[in-house]
């Protein structure tokens, strides 16, 4: 049994820290879970302190994570329409390296807020 809360363990750590590049997967929770899975076999001692501690930080930069490109967007007069460009431009610059994860949601805002303006580029 403790070989297999090892492998789950470890590929679920593994499917976290792809999370923390991929915005489809929640990286620090999945982690967490991970962690969680590793702790319940006799082979890695940790302690609950450690558990608590890590679960506290993946519960807050996952809030972080959700909660301050919407302040960003709104802070700097953007609309919903480009909090979702965004998103979708993010989805989409995943397939073009890294570059394609920074310039795709910048492209995606910019033609989110396109969209709702009607071509006003200025606006935009």
């Amino acid at each position: 049994m403790d070989i297999l809360l090892l492998i789950v363990g470890f590929l679920i750590v593994l499917t976290g820290i792809l999370g923390s590049v991929l915005p489809v997967l929640s990286g620090p929770l999945a982690s967490w879970v991970g962690l969680l899975l590793l702790y319940l076999t006799k082979a890695i001692p940790i302690d609950w302190t450690v558990l608590g501690i890590t679960l506290g930080i993946a519960i807050l930069v996952s809030i972080i994570d959700y909660v301050l490109p919407i302040l960003g967007t709104k802070k700097f007069g953007g609309s919903n329409y480009g909090v979702n460009g965004a998103m979708v431009g993010l989805i989409f610059g995943i397939f073009f390296g890294p570059l394609g994860i920074i310039a795709g949601p910048f492209l995606g805002a910019f033609f989110g807020e396109l969209i709702k303006d009607h071509k006003d580029s200025k606006k935009a």
